[in-house]
């Protein structure tokens, strides 16, 4: 997939993930890696993880994997109810 690339700053961040609006409606959120994080998965095709890395209660850091390889070594798990 895609080169690794970054972002800085709330306003970059929000013009970027606006552009994916449209898959919205599937974003669910879940455990990935022990940590919290945002599953894509339209009609139950897993499509895209996103893990959150949260420091002083705001949102660090976030990856976005979607490469199929990547996607199936991601340990997933549903919140706890």
């Amino acid at each position: 997939m895609g080169e690794a690339r970054g972002l800085r700053g709330a306003r970059r961040v929000t013009e970027e993930v606006f552009k994916y609006r449209d898959i919205a409606r599937f974003a669910r959120p879940i455990q990935v890696n022990g940590s919290c994080g945002i599953v894509v998965a339209p009609d139950g095709h897993l499509r895209t993880v996103i893990s959150c890395t949260v420091e002083k209660h705001r949102i660090a850091k976030m990856e976005v994997i979607a490469d199929p390889k990547r996607l199936r070594r991601q340990n997933l798990a549903v919140f706890p109810d």
